[in-house]
């Protein structure tokens, strides 16, 4: 017995060894970081989104000067969209508003705050020195696929978008947009006030200098409960959820912003958008 133990040891650490080479060849290998509302995330396999990123880049490296910046997902993308149909002609708005401030419009329709973070770390705003940075963004954040994420990291999120434009546009003051009400579910109605209070706590009070907050809910709500007159998907067949506004719930958005986003470029305030101009 004495004579075999040693045999007995070798086969057992060979055994061993040849059972963790094949557990490591068959198991799946686990990502470093998991997916969260702060995970960058390229969307670059996305031929519209890749041609849009490639897009707007070459487009702010010709631009002189970038005065007023907006970041965000679909809400702020319409602002380039030009229709036939009244209620989808949302660039009468931009060019009323914006059109003379060197304004530059970095919104990317069902972008997340991942989305929006890995954009910024692939030098969307390089070279940029603006004045001001709009910035909304999160109710793709509260979508179906990402129930499992909380108002808590959903907030942190937009916090950390914020700490980032800072870090790469130092000298611009950013004005964070509450996420605006829907008619999707009560669970992304709930949602979206739990963001929108941590976002008020956070930056409301005027406690960081370069920081501003704003809720405009309650331009899209009529008795207290939510508009869909301004809002696109109530009218298709058959009715969606409210989500986005159409061009006269963008131009009652911009209308306002427009004091606070004049008083933060020391501009003059510009009158609501005459209604036949929308």
């Amino acid at each position: 017995m004495t004579r075999r133990t040693p045999l007995i040891a070798l086969s057992t650490l060979v055994a061993s060894s040849l059972l963790y080479l094949f557990a490591q060849q068959h198991t799946p290998v686990q990502p470093a970081v998991m997916d969260s509302p702060s995970t960058p995330v390229s969307r670059m396999d996305e031929p519209a989104w890749r041609g849009r990123f490639e897009g707007k880049q070459k487009i702010a490296q010709r631009t002189k000067q970038v005065d007023l910046l907006f970041l965000g997902d679909s809400i702020t993308h319409n602002y380039e969209r030009a229709d036939p149909v009244p209620s989808l002609n949302y660039k009468p708005v931009w060019n009323y508003y914006y059109g003379d401030r060197n304004a530059f419009d970095l919104g990317f329709s069902g972008d997340t705050t991942g989305n929006l973070l890995w954009r910024l770390d692939h030098g969307e705003t390089a070279g940029m020195h603006p004045r001001l940075v709009v910035l909304l963004i999160g109710t793709n954040n509260t979508s179906t696929r990402h129930k499992d994420w909380s108002a808590e990291a959903d907030a942190s999120a937009i916090e950390g978008i914020v700490s980032k434009v800072h870090e790469q546009m130092p000298e611009a003051h950013v004005l964070v947009i509450g996420n605006l009400p829907s008619g999707q579910s009560e669970w992304k109605t709930g949602m979206t006030h739990q963001i929108n209070s941590l976002l008020a706590e956070r930056y409301g009070n005027n406690s960081i200098p370069w920081v501003s907050y704003i809720d405009i809910s309650s331009t899209f709500l009529k008795n207290g409960q939510i508009d869909n007159d301004l809002f696109v998907e109530p009218s298709k067949q058959p009715p969606q959820g409210a989500v986005h506004p159409t061009a006269q719930g963008q131009a009652m958005m911009a209308a306002a912003l427009e004091p606070t986003i004049a008083r933060l470029m020391h501009v003059a305030p510009k009158p609501p958008m005459p209604a036949q101009s929308q």
